[in-house]
């Protein structure tokens, strides 16, 4: 055998091999019994780890795409740049969440490419508290980004 053939054999194993991990990796991760959630900080906990879960799963794939051998500096440059993006993101929710959290507002903040999402838990759902949250909000945003303010709030999660 030639080495090309030899080399073609050991990529097509390699790629072969990772494709059976990566089902069975999703097979584990998706037959996770469902929680029920029976107050807020449940549910912050499972939303933040979700968040972390996804934005984890998203960097490791942009490694490991980096790590291939045969993508172009241009494509290099793009994947470097989106983790950087990925990793700076990551930060400002941080902030925000901090700035929220300082004013006693329970949050979970999410920040996909332009979207801010964030997620508001309190009983009172006015546009003076909204447009309170989002002056707080507004210093930690940049000019292309966009504020998703969602007030999620159950009686049922509340212990009023």
């Amino acid at each position: 055998m030639n080495k090309q053939a030899l080399a073609f054999m050991s990529m097509f194993t390699l790629v072969l091999m990772l494709s059976i991990y990566y089902v069975s990796l999703d097979e584990t991760i998706n037959n996770k019994p469902q929680e029920v959630v029976n107050d807020v900080t449940s549910v912050m906990s499972m939303m933040k780890e979700k968040n972390i879960e996804e934005t984890e799963k998203t960097l490791i794939q942009l490694k490991e795409q980096l790590g291939l051998s045969d993508i172009s500096e241009e494509k290099k440059k793009e994947i470097l740049n989106d983790i950087e993006n990925i990793e700076e993101n990551k930060k400002v929710a941080d902030k925000i969440s901090e700035t929220l959290t300082n004013k006693q507002i329970k949050n979970v903040v999410q920040i996909e490419k332009e979207v801010i999402h964030v997620n508001v838990f309190e009983l009172e759902k006015s546009d003076k508290k909204a447009e309170e949250i989002m002056k707080m909000i507004y210093s930690h945003v940049k000019a292309n980004q966009t504020i998703e303010l969602i007030f999620s709030w159950n009686k049922a999660l509340f212990k009023v």
